[in-house]
Parts: C-alpha cells; structure tokens; sequence
C-alpha cells in the first residue's frame, strides 16, 4: 500500500468539509479526486502532503497515528 487515509475529517469553523473520509491506494493502481468546486478536494491533497493538518483521522501507508504525514512529499529544489 503506497497511502492510506482513515476517517479524516476537516472543519473550517462550523463548515464541516471533509467527514470521515477514508480510502488506500495500492501499488499500480490509478487514482483521481473530481468534485464540484468547494467540495474539499484541495483541502484533502494538503493534508495528504502534510500542508493543513485534519482535525481527526490518519494520513501515510497503513496509517501511521492521528495527524501523521508519513511521506510527505517536498517540493523540488528551485535551485537545481
């Protein structure tokens, strides 16, 4: 398993935005996020890459603690 993400939740204020969301991608496969705008789809990528923390829930491969960010991605080096 390359990610798992286990019943993360996100509010902003009493705008609940993502509720208990949970999914895992494995090696190989392909994955997509669609919604209508404002649905939280940026807001889940930032958690995943560790960029907004959730308010609840696991973020990493097999799921690594409430809050983690196991693997975060970094950005590249502009210098290279």
């Amino acid at each position: 398993m390359i990610l798992s993400c286990s019943n993360i939740t996100k509010a902003f204020g009493t705008d609940t935005i993502l509720k208990n969301i949970s999914f895992h991608i494995e090696e190989q496969e392909k994955a997509a996020i669609v919604g209508i705008n404002g649905a939280g789809k940026s807001t889940l990528l930032k958690i995943i890459v560790g960029d907004l923390p959730a308010d609840s829930g696991d973020v990493g491969p097999r799921g690594s603690g409430p809050g983690s960010h196991a693997g975060r991605i970094q950005p590249p080096d502009p210098s290279i």
